[in-house]
Order: structure tokens, then sequence, then C-alpha cells
């Protein structure tokens, strides 16, 4: 890395000042440790810029053995600097300059549901905490609009891509990109953040993974990846939060390669760099000095240099916390509290999503395995009350098993409530297997914003009156998802697993914006994200069309078919999407929420 030109300057002005020193009237005992150590100085960055540091380094070298040289190894300094000086008519003093203005710090402080475990990009987070790490490790793409405000992929770290062949396609560099730490991006930055394989971060499994066969260096700025199948739209894997690239070389000298989630606070490209990370609690961010960015153009009157997330679970408590002036920004803003907020001045952000919320059920597990209990649940639920109840007036329902607002999103009006026929589906199935009814069931919630506890009480009402007894257990977040993921992941090795849950709530959110991504990942047989643990060789075979590279039509057909296969065996029951919804002070704008819900902070501000 070539240094800074302000770096060399202050090793001239430390050179300069041992040489007044001297002249001054400094002795030699005085002089000596001085003179060895700036030569050592200089010594360990000669070569650096356009001034011959070691010019610097012999005179001060020699001031020990000839004091009376110093006049001349200052006339060589000032030569090289462009500033020749009689010895006998020195230079009045300079004026003293004027201290540069002090960056003004603006910090937005967000209080969010759900807290940050680390700054490792595959293990950040969220959708909503992609976002932020966004402003701090770039991806190669990111899901953008363009000015007709359709969906695009716009290059970000990388120039472009070239399909070589079927298989095989070379993603090029942007040349000259640095990280906050000074090292430039490089083709080893890339393949390390998304091949790394010990360990291997598990949301590349299901990804990244699934689709890509194998990957190579092929010089310091292009990587050729060879995918499993030909497929359409590679690219669109490479804008996801866990395919954030760090440096390498960070990585390395940190001790770092065999870490998951990494130690410490790994440097990125972005327009911000973090500052703290505080496990569950907190982590900080401030403006990136190295940014290759602008901000011209933005119409902020005070520029946010700072930006704090903090863990802030509980509903009321955060939002108590944000009239309270402890937040700038409070997510996700309960729906019943809008519209005192609204009243109150503050501004409020609403976006669709494309989501869906899910009852997801274990297809490996007695009795969820049998159809007719499927069936049953989905019978069993007053759908229009339980969505308006629980999640609001912004709640829609979905009636399929992929996010709404996706490509090839299709309803399917199979199942609404109907007791009566719910409570004949049970009989059946407990009269066959020689069991008494209630039939027992257990279902998973957790505490939070999606309000899994309410929405579970309200269907255990539900599934009583067709003779389901459901019980709920509550776990925490965080230990679902490790249980869910380790069980899957043994099922999938062939290993013999003990199942204890029929039920839990799920959220899936696109990540391509097509629904045959969803469809592949979620589904198909040996994904390790089939947490429904469904095994239908007409999916699999659908599935995989939906995201090849024949012909649109095809693949979209396909992908009807697919969900509607899905829907009459009842693998799930799909239940509602609803908008993320953000609170802010008034004087704050500019926040942008991309396509796939991760919002964009680089270009907020706050208006006085």
């Amino acid at each position: 890395m070539k240094m800074s030109e302000t770096k060399t300057t202050e090793y001239i002005l430390i050179a300069l000042v041992a040489i007044s020193l001297v002249v001054s009237g400094m002795t030699y005992m005085g002089v000596s440790p001085i003179a060895k150590n700036t030569k050592d100085l200089a010594d360990s960055i000669e070569g650096i810029g356009d001034i011959d540091i070691s010019a610097i380094s012999d005179v001060i070298g020699d001031l020990s053995e000839d004091i009376d040289d110093l006049s001349t190894g200052i006339d060589a300094i000032l030569t090289k600097l462009g500033e020749v000086v009689e010895p006998d008519e020195p230079d009045e003093p300079d004026e003293p300059d004027e201290p540069d203005e002090p960056v003004e710090k603006v910090v937005l402080r967000i209080g969010y549901s759900a807290a940050p475990r680390d700054v490792d990009p595959p293990h950040f987070g969220d959708d909503f905490l992609n976002g932020v790490d966004q402003l701090v490790h770039e991806s190669f793409f990111r899901m953008w609009y363009d000015e007709k405000g359709e969906i695009i992929w716009a290059p970000v770290l990388v120039e472009g891509y070239t399909r070589v062949d079927d298989l095989t396609w070379d993603f090029k560099l942007r040349e000259g990109i640095l990280f906050s730490d000074g090292t430039e991006l490089d083709s080893q930055d890339a393949y390390w953040s998304l091949f790394r394989d010990d360990p291997r971060p598990s949301n590349q499994v299901w990804s990244t993974d699934a689709r890509v066969a194998s990957a190579e260096i092929i010089d310091k700025y292009t990587i050729r990846m060879t995918t499993k199948y030909p497929m359409n739209n590679l690219y669109a894997w490479f804008c996801q939060g866990w395919t954030n690239i760090v440096s390498y070389d960070w990585v390395v000298e940190t001790d770092n390669l065999h870490n998951y989630p990494m130690v410490g606070l790994p440097p990125g490209t972005g327009p911000y760099m973090y500052t703290e990370c505080e496990s569950m609690l907190y982590t900080k961010m401030t403006l990136n000095p190295l940014w290759r960015g602008e901000t011209a153009g933005i119409p902020y009157t005070r520029q946010i240099t700072d930006i704090e997330v903090y863990h802030a679970p509980d509903d009321t408590g955060r939002i108590m916390a944000f009239e309270a002036g402890s937040f700038e920004m409070a997510f996700p803003c309960p729906i019943e509290a809008v519209d005192n907020l609204e009243a109150a001045g503050y501004k409020i952000w609403v976006y669709p999503t494309p989501i869906v919320r899910q009852i997801q059920l274990n297809n490996a597990f007695e009795p969820t395995d049998d159809i007719r209990v499927r069936q049953a649940l989905a019978f069993g639920i007053k759908y229009d009350e339980l969505i308006t109840s629980i999640y609001g007036k912004y709640a829609d329902r979905v009636r399929t098993c992929v996010p709404a607002l996706g490509i090839g999103y299709r309803d399917y009006d199979y199942y609404d409530y109907d007791p009566a026929r719910a409570r004949a589906l049970v009989a059946d199935y407990c009269n066959e297997k020689g069991i008494e009814t209630p039939l027992k069931l257990t279902m998973w919630v957790t505490q939070g914003a999606d309000r899994d506890i309410e929405a579970g009480t309200v269907l255990k009402s539900y599934f009583s009156d067709i003779d389901i007894d459901l019980t709920l257990l509550l776990v925490e977040s965080a230990a679902i998802r490790a249980e869910t993921r380790d069980i899957r992941a043994e099922y999938l090795a062939g290993e013999d697993v003990e199942f204890v849950y029929h039920l839990n709530f799920r959220t899936w959110h696109t990540d391509t914006m097509w629904s045959g991504d969803d469809l592949y990942s979620l589904y198909y047989s040996t994904t390790s994200s089939n947490r429904w643990y469904l095994e239908n060789s007409e999916i699999d075979r659908l599935s995989a069309i939906t995201i090849s590279d024949l012909p649109f039509e095809e693949r979209l057909a396909a992908n009807y078919e697919c969900q509607d296969i899905w829907m009459q065996n009842c693998y799930g029951i799909p239940l509602y999407t609803s908008p993320y919804i953000y609170v802010t002070v008034p004087e704050f704008g500019g926040m942008i929420v991309e396509p796939n819900v991760y919002p964009w902070l680089g270009e907020a501000y706050f208006t006085d």
C-alpha cells in the first residue's frame, strides 16, 4: 500500500523539528538518540512519495559527528521541498495555520427489536441488520430501482460479469477500491468472503452452495464461478447481506481464518466503518475516511456521521424510549402506536414487504406427517379475525407458499374457516390410529415483535374447537433458529433425530424477487432450509425448472404448478404479509428501502 502524502509530510516535519532543536543549542548527548531514531524512521519509509527521505536520513545521521553541517542539511531538505532559503537570511516564522473546523458529530440512534450478534456479515442478523451492515461491508451487487422504478441489480464492487458458457460466470472486480484499513480490494478478499469453508456459514450453504459447484481466482480482479446447473440470475445471489465482502488481510492478521463468527470489527469498503459492537446490546459505526463515494447532491443540512443500533426488544419500551429522545428511529413501530405518533408530529415510514409469514409444519413428525391433520389445522383458523386482531390493519392474508410481491406470486383459495370439516378430518385420523381426541400437538413460539405468543394463544383456542389440544412452548428466537438448523443438518446427514415440535411460526423474505428461487430454497427435498421436511419428487422437479435457464414462460408455468401442489398438500399454512413500519423524528430524511427491504441509510440526513 502506498503511504499517503499526508503521512509523508508528518515524517518530514518530525525531521525538521529535530533539526530545529539542535540549531537552538541542544548538546550532542541530546541530539544523538533523536538523530538515531529519526534515521531509523527515515530508513523504514524510504522511497515514499517524491521526497528523498534518504537525504534527510543521511543529514540527521551525521548530526552527532558534525553539527556544523546542519545548514547544508537544511538547505538540501528545503530544496527538496521546493523552498530554497538563504542561510544568512532566515525566513520569518510562518503565521500559524487556522485550525480546521471540527466536523460536527451527528448521530442517528436506532432502537431495534432484534440484537446485533456480531459484525461478521453472514452472522450479523436479519433483513434490517443486513441493510445496516451494507453501509460497512458491501457486496458485488445491490438490489435497486432504475429511473422507471423497476428492480435492477446494480453493480457495486464489480464492473460486471461475463457468461463464458452455460455454467461459467466471470465476475470482474473494480480496481482501486479500498477497505477502511487502507488495503485494496482484490479477488482474494472476495473469494474468502464468499467461499470460506472451515467452518462454512449456514446461510451460504443453502444459498450459494446450492447453486455454485466451484469457484476460482483467475487474476487479481477476476473470480470465476461454475454453477451446478444452467441458471439465469446468479448475480442476484450476490446482493445479499451474507455475501458482503471483508478484508482477507485483516482476517489473517487477526487469526480469524477459522472463526465463525469472526471476532473483532472486520474492515469494509462502504461509507461507514464499525467502531464498537457489544453482542446482543448495540453496534456503532462512523464515517469511513477512505470511502470512494461522494455525498454531493444530498439535500442534508446535517450529514449523519455516526449510526448506532441498540437492542430494544419490547414494543412498548422501544416506543417510550423513542418518545423520550433516546432514539431518532424506532423499528419496527407497532401498529397500535402509529396514529398517536403521527398525531404527535413524528414521521411514519410504511413499506410493503416481499414477505410471507407462515405456520411451519413438520411433515416428518407424527401426526403432522398426515395430510388430514395438516388440512384440519388449515380449516380450523379464522383467518380474517386472526390477522386483523393480532397483526393489524396493514396486514394482508397470503394464500400461497411464496412471499408476496415476488415475481410469480399467485393466490390459491383452498382453505377457509370450516370447523365441521376440520373436526371430521381429525376424527378420521384418530379413528384410524386408534387414539382418543383431542389430538395433541406442540408449537414453539417466541416473544417479540411478531407476536407469536398472542397469535399462538388465539390458535390454541381455535384448535380446541376442532378437537386438537395445542401446547405452546416459549423458546428464545435464536435458540429456535439454532435448533431447527442443527436438527435439519443432522437429518440430511442421515442421523437419527428426535423432533420436539410440530408447528412453529416462520417468516420468509424473498432474496431475489423471483419466487422460483424461494420454492427451491425452501421446499426442494435436500436443501438445508427445508425445515418443513417435505419430500415430494414433483415439487423437486418443478422447483428445479423454476431456477433453470429455460425461457421465462416455462419457468413461470412450473412455478405456478409447484405452488398449487404445495397448497393442495397443505405442507404448511400461509398466514399474512405486512409492511415494515418505521418511526423517526420529523427532521430525519433520505432513507431508501430497497426492493428486498434492506434499509439504505447512506444518503440519510437531518434537517435543522
